[in-house]
C-alpha cells in the first residue's frame, strides 16, 4: 500500500505521520511531502531560488518528518520525500497525488466542528473532491476520520490542473533549462 502524508498546517503533522507509521507494514511505501507556496506575481514553475524562502520551510518541514517517520517506521517501509510547487496547499498535495498515486493520503487536521468545516471547505476538502484515491484526517484526539475513500474524482478545471508545477521528489531540485 503506498501511503501519501502532507506536511500542513505546523506540528499536526505528525499526528498524521503517527498514523501513517502505525498502519504501515513492510513492504508498504509512505511518501512524505512539502508543498512550496508560490506568489502569483510568479509563474507556478518558477525556479526555488526565487521563492527561497518557502522552499527552505518546506525541506525543513521534510526534514523532520522524515527523521520522525524513520525512527519509528521498520527497515521494510520504503519512505520517500517529495517537495511539490504550487498556488496553494490544496493544488499540491492534488498534483503530488497524481504524480506518485498513493492508496490513501493521510492528512493532518482538527476535530470538533473546526475540523468539519476545514475537511468541507478547506484544502483537505478540495484535495478530497480533486484525488481518486482514499482521504483520511488524523486529529489530536488519536482518531481518524476517513473523508472520501474510492470516490470518483471531480472534473478539474484547466485553471486547477495548471496549477501545480513540476513534481521534484527526494530533496532534489528541478531542472529547468535555461
Amino acid at each position: 500500500m503506498h501511503f501519501l502524508v502532507p506536511c500542513i498546517y505546523g506540528k499536526r503533522t505528525f499526528f498524521a505521520l503517527d498514523e501513517v507509521c502505525q498502519l504501515a507494514h513492510p513492504g508498504d511505501t509512505v511518501t512524505v511531502m512539502a508543498a512550496v507556496v508560490v506568489p502569483d506575481y510568479y509563474a507556478v514553475d518558477v525556479i526555488p531560488g526565487m521563492v527561497w524562502h518557502q522552499t527552505c520551510g518546506a525541506e525543513r518541514a521534510l526534514k523532520r518528518a522524515c527523521a520522525h517517520v524513520a525512527r519509528m517506521l521498520s527497515d521494510d517501509v520504503e519512505l520517500g520525500a517529495l517537495r511539490v510547487q504550487g498556488r496553494d496547499e490544496a493544488s499540491a498535495i492534488v498534483a503530488a497525488a497524481r504524480h506518485c498515486h498513493p492508496d490513501l493520503i493521510i492528512a493532518p487536521g482538527w476535530g470538533g466542528v473546526f475540523g468539519s468545516l476545514l475537511r468541507c471547505c478547506g484544502a483537505i476538502g478540495t484535495v478530497a473532491r480533486h484525488t481518486t484515491c482514499g482521504v483520511r484526517v488524523a486529529t489530536d484526539d488519536n482518531r481518524t476520520i476517513p473523508t472520501r475513500i474510492g470516490a470518483p474524482a471531480s472534473v478539474m478545471s484547466d485553471a486547477d490542473r495548471n496549477d501545480a508545477a513540476p513534481i521534484s521528489g527526494d530533496h532534489q531540485s528541478p531542472v529547468y533549462p535555461a
